[in-house]
């Protein structure tokens, strides 16, 4: 599952089970399992899931809302 961190704080670290701790910068996207990623989804005023692959320049996919949907 892929999710963006669009919080009140610059960055945050999410700890990632079988793996160290990752810095998401506010904006980034990162793919976290699914249960994780849930988990994530249960704070909607700090992250959203991302329904997009984000493009092949590297600049992350918009949300609907960011499109005007």
């Amino acid at each position: 599952m892929r999710v963006r961190y669009h919080g009140p704080h610059d960055g945050v670290r999410l700890p990632v089970p079988g793996s160290r701790d990752v810095e998401v910068a506010r904006g980034d996207e990162i793919e976290v399992s699914d249960p994780l990623g849930r988990s994530l989804l249960e704070q909607p005023d700090n992250w959203e899931a991302v329904t997009e692959k984000p493009p092949k320049t590297g600049k992350p996919a918009t949300t609907a809302a960011e499109k005007g949907d």
